[in-house]
């Protein structure tokens, strides 16, 4: 499961990295008043570390689980530092 997770993760990271700056500031589709770069944090990293926690919580590994929560808050902090982004990683 842990490989899988992180192969959907490497072909995330691939794909953002293939875009052009002009296409990841292209609108959202489905969301227009976005820019497509917009919907990275909650599709990438911050599902990802959400069922993260998750997944430890039902392990009874408290700590781990704010680990993961911990990641994507900083995650969030240092590479998607504009108001919206950070407004979501403050709650």
């Amino acid at each position: 499961m842990k490989s899988e997770a992180q192969s959907s993760y490497d072909a995330l990271e691939a794909a953002i990295a293939d875009c052009s700056e002009e296409d990841l500031h292209k609108p959202r589709p489905g969301s227009e008043d976005m820019q497509l770069w917009q919907g990275v944090p909650g599709a990438g990293h911050s599902h990802l570390g959400e069922h993260l926690m998750f997944w430890h919580l039902e392990q009874g590994d408290e700590e781990a689980a704010e680990v993961a929560q911990q990641w994507v808050y900083d995650i969030n902090r240092t590479q998607f530092p504009e108001p919206k982004s950070v407004a979501a990683a403050d709650l």
